[in-house]
């Protein structure tokens, strides 16, 4: 018991101090919020840009304050809406300057309101961040200002080299509109297509903010349509330099106008206001994607084209929000991030500083971001800036509508990071690899549509981490690009040992089909089959998911020349398409799983190879692949309850149930209250069923980000191991409190202890088979089937031990004698200690122990002394000289027996005058006894009683043919008798005894009350009395002692203050001789030796009063009622 107490508190000590420094942690944390401002078009045309913005903060916000803000900080944002008009502008970075705690911006989206309010973040010092604003004025001229996308000069030079370069056409058209951002890119654009040799046939501006705006736009269409260079059908595209309203205006007038010319918009084409802005127009609701359908327009990113941190993103975008992210909430995220991380990388920034001065260190710290490996890695890319405050080598991606998906464009413009040999980049000039634009080289980089079509899932080792897939596999490019089976490299697919006869699976790949189209695109079809290493997704604990992936990349061309993104159109993605799957693929074993996500993204794979003259064209001597991903997440079909509990739950709750389980271990250790127990069961089970739950949730939640897969299997298999085994426990409680402990209460005694441990390990039994089963995942009928044959073995060797098996469950089942019974079995005679499963134990009187094997006590003769009760009757048979009365006789036995401490005075001991024999009067004396192991000492007890009470009457015991004649004793015999009085001479025996009174007791009379006054002294000469206390007021006596003839009593108060300790009850008629203390005192004083010995008869008394008490105060106090005990407990003085 001890050492189960040391290992719980050392146990509860570890986890309070656990669940301690999580909380200190926790609280540390708790500061007071940095704010942060967020300035854009939230309501009016410019209201899905606003809505977007939103987002992305939110869950940039959401997620740095769930990791515990800013150094413990909690980041706040502030949202103004400007509605992309200059006057709002203004007075918001007013307000935010002057009455805000925000110690930086995200905003403007305008060019013109960014300008504008920028010129009062510069004045009252304040750092701002535009995710939008792409006019070179905003950061140029302003050393406050940073932008996270890149600049109308670096895309109006893109669109122009795209045009030229890629798509090839010869002559353009410009509308544009009459503001900063319009009239930067018409510009830009212009110079940049007439030193490209472009032909600009038409350039027309209009007043977005006038009021006659449709009629001007009606003009510029008509203008276009009768222009002669555009009426001719020369090859000609159209540059729209506006915001997204306006350009959905344009674009509509276009194609209703029936205008064939391409369209080629800048960044704002590709964000949900342009997207949406078509919705309610009749022909685009006829048929979707009518006006947006070959659109082309530069985007900041395009989501097939992404790396995986923006799949990542997109991923999460869609289940909290419901749909598909468009560029600006990715960039907004990132810019969230940036202006986070500057506040995240000095310590500097607190609120014991002014405002002022927080915000110039936040400042300082966004200056430092100024290399490639001081970057912030976001999902739109690496971001840092340059010395005006721009981002360097941002990404410009170019994007065409296919229905109302926008699509990456087939060839792409990627920068060089760094340009070493001047040689290979003018050769790679030549070859038109790589263009010039605004004094940055950018590869040219074909774009494969790729797309996966999973067949079969033939095989699937969730411990070995393979799969065997059957797949289509398909490319869409243009025709010049050569993509062959030998080309593609499967980075995690296993090869075949050759060395081995007979693979067990098949590895090949197989070009199905090819078709050419009329835009000069090119599909090609293969079949796929092969072993492919899966992976284990290590998710909070979560072990059960495994990632089923396809991953491959070209084997010649680095990402600089090709990239492979998702034919979104061609897969058709959705959750449809996963249940699909699985009731094609998921059959015979596979059934145990379902396909819960399916992944589809493309990454970056780095080719480390050595330093030479071509690698010093990349960053870091390393060659990129675009690598493809396919896969599907599979998870077991089976209950779990770990998505049970809320992660903002799990904490409290293990804090709470762990306490409640304290609380019923103790009462559990500590009370003995059947009723109680079983009421509490319930509760028990609930508690620890939620303590163990949250324990495996937290436990699990904190070890998945510090260990591997394999160590966490091996936790998570001891949880699973527990969660057999405590329904087995409060199983085999509940048998215990609701089945033995009754059986107990109504009989006295424990069901046997066979009985109980084969319940018990029936249910321990069943606990195993399922851990091994579904734990171990081992088949349970080889389990039965070995166990069935192991346990025939073991029967054959064992076939007595059985026999006694049976024997020991034919015992329980008949029950004919129990544990603490004193029985007679064969000749072995004593208590039963234990019955076994192959023996029953019996303790003898001489304190031996018998082990009896079962089979034979069942074959013997059995007799049980306490059964159908513990009252044991006794008989003796006195043989008593027959002159004497019978009725006294008969009197004096009984009183005999009575005077005897052990033998019970219910049922009522009695005699049986059997009559004369030759040579006696023969009574036979009935009594009864408790204990039947003590059978002889009462008996002798009852001898020395009867022998003593017939002699002080003077009543002769005969033997047969013996006689042993005793005189006719006088009064003053019994004085000779006592030990008190062996110092007195026969003078003074005969003086005292005429000082004695001599009084005759009918029974039931009390002789002395406890508490009364007294000063005498009394000895029994006939008959027997019964000592009894009143152990607390209130309540009634208890005996204590029994006395009988030669006894005295009285001496307590003889000695003290008089007053009499304890009450004398008759238990007979009773002769009693009275003496005052007057006329005792001057004995004791002549003789010491009798002072010596009422003394010590006084100390033995006393300390057998004392004992008495405590222990039946003991009784009670088991007795006593739970909330009594703690209430006394706890409140002593009540």
């Amino acid at each position: 018991m001890k050492t189960k107490w040391v290992l719980l508190i050392i146990s509860m000590i570890a986890l309070l101090s656990f669940l301690f420094i999580e909380w200190f942690i926790s609280s540390k944390q708790e500061k007071s919020p940095l704010h942060i401002a967020i300035v854009g078009p939230m309501t009016g045309q410019g209201q899905m840009i606003g809505r977007s913005m939103k987002r992305g903060i939110n869950l940039k916000i959401n997620e740095i304050n769930a990791q515990g803000g800013v150094h413990g900080h909690p980041v706040i944002p502030q949202y103004y809406d400007d509605n992309n008009i200059i006057e709002e502008a203004q007075k918001i970075a007013f307000q935010i300057s002057t009455n805000s705690p925000a110690i930086g911006v995200i905003g403007h989206w305008y060019s013109t309101c960014s300008i504008s309010a920028g010129e009062i973040y510069q004045k009252y010092r304040i750092p701002v961040i535009t995710p939008g604003a792409t006019n070179v004025l905003v950061t140029k001229f302003n050393p406050w200002y940073f932008r996270t996308v890149f600049n109308d000069s670096l895309q109006g030079q893109f669109i122009a080299n795209y045009v030229k370069n890629v798509i090839q056409y010869n002559n353009a058209c410009i509308i544009h509109e009459d503001d900063t951002y319009g009239n930067y890119l018409a510009t830009v654009f212009e110079a940049r297509s007439q030193s490209l040799g472009i032909n600009i046939c038409f350039i027309k501006k209009f007043q977005s903010q006038s009021s006659n705006i449709d009629e001007q736009l009606d003009n510029l269409i008509h203008a276009l349509k009768i222009k002669e260079s555009v009426k001719s059908n020369h090859r000609c595209i159209i540059f729209l330099a506006t915001h997204a309203a306006e350009g959905v205006e344009l674009v509509r007038r276009i194609k209703d106008a029936g205008l064939p010319h391409t369209i080629i918009g800048p960044d704002s084409f590709g964000s949900q206001n342009f997207q949406k802005g078509f919705d309610n127009f009749p022909k685009e609701k006829a048929n979707p994607g009518y006006y947006m359908s070959g659109v082309y327009t530069t985007t900041h990113l395009i989501f097939d084209t992404a790396g995986k941190k923006a799949q990542e993103f997109k991923t999460h975008y869609q289940t909290v929000y419901r749909e598909d992210p468009d560029w600006i909430s990715a960039y907004v995220y990132d810019t969230a991030e940036v202006l986070i991380k500057a506040m995240q990388r000095t310590s500097q920034v607190s609120n014991a500083k002014a405002l002022t001065a927080n915000r110039a260190i936040i400042r300082q710290s966004l200056t430092n971001f100024r290399t490639f490996k001081s970057a912030v890695k976001g999902v739109t890319g690496e971001i840092y800036f340059d010395e005006k405050g721009d981002a360097v080598n941002r990404p410009v991606s170019i994007g065409v509508y296919k229905g109302r998906h926008l699509i990456s464009a087939m060839t792409q413009l990627h920068a060089i990071p760094n340009l070493i040999d001047p040689e290979l980049i003018s050769q790679e000039i030549k070859n038109k690899h790589i263009i010039k634009l605004e004094g940055q080289y950018m590869y040219q980089t074909q774009v494969i549509y790729t797309g996966v079509e999973l067949i079969e899932i033939k095989k699937f080792d969730d411990k070995k981490l393979y799969c065997d897939l059957e797949f289509y596999l398909w490319f869409r490019c243009r025709k010049d690009i050569e993509i062959q089976a030998e080309d593609l490299i499967f980075k995690n697919k296993i090869q075949p040992d050759i060395s081995q006869k007979g693979s067990s699976w098949q590895d090949q790949i197989k070009q199905v089909s090819i078709k050419t189209y009329s835009d000069q695109t090119q599909y090609k079809l293969f079949r796929v089959m092969g072993r492919f290493q899966t992976d284990r997704i290590k998710n909070a604990g979560d072990l059960d998911r495994h990632f089923l992936n396809i991953c491959f990349r070209h084997k010649k061309l680095p990402r600089k020349n090709l990239i492979f993104v998702i034919d979104l159109v061609g897969m058709g993605l959705s959750q449809q398409n996963i249940s699909d799957m699985e009731d094609t693929i998921l059959s015979g074993e596979l059934s145990r799983w379902r396909i819960i996500d399916q992944k589809v993204y493309q990454d970056i794979w780095e080719e480390k190879r050595p330093q030479n003259r071509i690698s010093e064209l990349a960053d870091d001597h390393s060659n990129n692949f675009s690598r493809f991903h396919f896969g599907v997440v599979l998870q077991k079909n089976k209950f779990s309850l770990r998505g049970l509990i809320p992660k903002s739950f799990v904490k409290p709750l293990l804090i709470i149930t762990l306490l409640v389980n304290i609380l019923f271990f103790l009462i559990n250790l500590k009370y003995d209250l059947p009723v109680l127990k079983r009421s509490m069961l319930a509760l028990e089970a609930v508690s620890a069923f939620v303590f163990w739950l949250s324990a495996e949730i937290f436990i699990l939640n904190r070890l998945s980000n510090y260990l591997n897969a394999y160590h966490l299997s091996l936790i998570k298999s001891l949880f699973d191991i527990v969660w057999w085994l405590l329904p087995a426990y409060f199983i085999n409680l509940a048998v215990k409190r609701f089945l033995w402990a009754p059986i107990k209460q109504a009989t006295g005694h424990s069901a046997p202890k066979i009985i109980r441990h084969f319940f018990s390990f029936i249910i321990y039994l069943t606990a195993f088979i399922g851990i091994v089963a579904f734990v171990y995942e081992q088949e349970i009928s080889k389990i039965l089937a070995t166990g069935g044959l192991f346990a025939m073995i073991i029967g054959f060797a064992v076939q007595m031990n059985i026999s006694n098996l049976i024997s020991g469950i034919a015992i329980n089942f008949e029950n004919p004698f129990r544990i603490g019974d004193w029985v007679k079995i064969g000749d072995a005679e004593g208590k039963v200690v234990d019955i076994t499963w192959r023996s029953t134990r019996i303790k003898t009187a001489e304190n031996c122990v018998f082990s009896i094997p079962n089979s034979m006590a069942t074959e013997s003769f059995i007799a049980n002394f306490n059964y159908p009760d513990d009252i044991n009757w006794l008989t003796i048979t006195p043989h008593i000289d027959p002159i004497t009365d019978p009725q006294k006789v008969k009197k004096i036995l009984i009183d005999a027996v009575l005077s005897a401490n052990n033998i019970l005075k219910i049922p009522e001991p009695y005699v049986i005058y059997k009559g004369i024999t030759e040579w006696a009067s023969d009574f036979q004396v009935f009594f009864s006894i408790k204990d039947f192991a003590n059978k002889q000492q009462d008996l002798e007890m009852v001898w020395k009683r009867i022998w003593k009470h017939l002699e002080y009457a003077g009543i002769q015991t005969i033997i047969q043919e013996q006689a042993f004649p005793l005189e006719h004793k006088d009064p003053v015999f019994f004085l000779n008798e006592m030990a008190l009085f062996q110092s007195l001479n026969n003078n003074e025996k005969e003086s005292l005894l005429t000082k004695m009174v001599c009084h005759i007791f009918p029974p039931q009379k009390t002789i002395i009350k406890e508490g009364d006054f007294g000063d005498s002294l009394f000895f029994i000469q006939e008959g027997a009395i019964n000592v009894q206390l009143r152990v607390e007021e209130d309540e009634a006596l208890i005996e204590i002692n029994r006395l009988g003839v030669g006894s005295f009593f009285g001496e307590m108060a003889f000695f003290s203050d008089h007053h009499r300790t304890a009450s004398i009850v008759t238990l007979g008629h009773c002769e009693i001789y009275e003496i005052k203390e007057k006329d005792f005192m001057p004995l004791l004083t002549k003789y010491p030796e009798m002072t010596k010995a009422l003394t010590k008869e006084q100390m033995s008394r006393k300390e057998q009063q004392t004992h008495e008490k405590e222990l039946h105060l003991k009784t009670e106090g088991d007795q006593e009622d739970l909330p009594s005990r703690i209430w006394s407990r706890f409140f002593p003085k009540f």
